[in-house]
């Protein structure tokens, strides 16, 4: 790790002087419960922006929605930032209508800011390795700037940050605020974080068990009908068979698609236990995750798939190249990628192709995460469908294609288990995208 220390550009922070009255008095509000979170986040951008330093102060929160919205602004889901600054301050760092790309990354900085407040005197002095990091600041017009993170029990629940279009040194009196009042915003959403954590837990259990009743009673309808179809057409058989010995019939027409429906109930039923007991085998498998070669398990699965996709003349290309690793276990890994091509190659356009490609990010914690896209150019799907194409034994394949509908809710269940995300994007007659989302090795 880079020493903040001996960095050009970034001011010491010391905290020779105690926090100011107003900010001691401050964080006994944050701390007593009183408010709720955003309540508290803007009285301390009150409390800064009234130090003539300021020119923008902004807030970020990852863990928690904002009561209020009407001021906070959603970047994609991953975060909910408000900006505060006077119409004629000449920082802006939100845009009239942001998004997840208009999030700034400081990839510099934020080696420092997990750990302590940073203190930018002037952008301009700041080392050759924070270019990225000066363009973004020049971006908003800030020459200056001092942030902080709220980090705690390994989650980043948000950051502050203020900015100036004067470069120079900050107030000691303004940094010792900051400090004092990250604190407490920090202790106070990690009490709140545990509390809300044991609520959910109690939930989450209690919807498992739901969840749990839901599946078997849905198993045990889906595995009745090929039992009953299995049973009904043996025994129509069986007294056909009685018959056909004491009087001439078609009985060998009659007991050839009789044997047919039977073989197709069976089929189906293997078909169901096989993914179960597969995807339970994967599931109560006690290996650690480790970091696995994403290039080569995409290989063995397209190797796998090979005879399908020569069948129907599909052909399979893969960007992913060596040494991308992701954190998972090797078998639950191969059993998404299998869902996921597999049903790219089922459900694709004869002579068609599948695309497999990668896309690199950071989550909220600034954790490096790498996605798998695997595109197919079928039919795809409908709005509604897209909602539900998860769920267990729902199908939306065209008449005469195979299939238990499990497959994609137990590749879920298997990703998830290892700490990743599954999900689809498609149009109706333009095919679909299905991703998965693991944590970068």
């Amino acid at each position: 790790m880079t020493s903040y220390e001996s960095q050009t550009g970034l001011q010491p922070v010391t905290a020779p002087v105690p926090p100011s009255v107003e900010a001691s008095q401050l964080a006994r509000v944050v701390l007593s419960g009183d408010l709720t979170v955003t309540d508290v986040v803007d009285r301390i951008a009150g409390h800064f922006t009234n130090e003539p330093r300021v020119d923008s102060f902004v807030a970020a929160m990852t863990q928690f929605d904002p009561r209020d919205n009407d001021h906070w602004v959603s970047l994609g889901g991953r975060a909910w930032v408000r900006e505060w600054r006077d119409e004629t301050s000449p920082v802006r760092t939100l845009p009239d209508k942001p998004s997840a790309a208009d999030a700034l990354t400081m990839p510099w900085l934020s080696q420092f800011v997990r750990d302590r407040i940073v203190v930018v005197q002037d952008s301009e002095l700041l080392p050759e390795e924070a270019a990225q990091d000066r363009r973004e600041m020049a971006q908003c017009g800030a020459r200056a700037i001092v942030c902080g993170a709220q980090f705690g029990d390994g989650l980043m629940f948000g950051s502050f940050s203020m900015g100036s279009a004067t470069p120079g040194a900050w107030p000691e009196q303004c940094i010792a605020d900051l400090e004092l009042l990250n604190a407490a915003l920090t202790a106070r959403m990690q009490i709140e974080h545990a509390t809300r954590a044991a609520a959910e837990a109690m939930d989450l259990a209690e919807q498992a068990r739901a969840g749990q009743q839901q599946f078997f009673a849905t198993i045990g309808h889906e595995l009745r009908t090929p039992i009953a179809a299995i049973i009904g057409f043996a025994e129509v058989l069986a007294d056909e068979a009685e018959v056909r010995i004491e009087k001439e019939g078609d009985f060998p027409t009659q007991a050839q698609h009789d044997a047919g429906v039977i073989l197709r109930a069976a089929d189906q039923l293997h078909a169901i236990v096989e993914d179960l007991l597969s995807t339970g085998r994967t599931l109560g498998e006690e290996e650690a995750r480790t970091t696995q070669d994403l290039g080569l398990a995409v290989d063995d699965v397209i190797h796998w798939h090979h005879t399908p996709a020569l069948a129907r003349q599909i052909t399979v290309s893969s960007s992913i190249g060596p040494d991308t690793v992701v954190l998972a276990r090797a078998s639950g890994l191969r059993q998404v990628l299998t869902n996921l091509i597999g049903n790219a190659i089922t459900h694709n356009v004869e002579g068609g192709k599948v695309d497999i490609s990668l896309e690199r990010s950071m989550d909220e914690a600034r954790d490096h995460r790498v996605r798998v896209i695997v595109r197919d150019y079928g039919r795809g799907l409908a709005p509604d469908e897209v909602a539900r194409v998860f769920e267990p034994f729902v199908r939306f394949a065209q008449a005469g294609v195979k299939g238990t509908g499990l497959g994609l809710s137990l590749a879920r269940a298997v990703a998830e288990r290892d700490g990743a995300v599954i999900g689809v994007e498609s149009t109706l007659g333009d095919g679909s995208v299905f991703w998965v989302d693991y944590p970068a090795g």
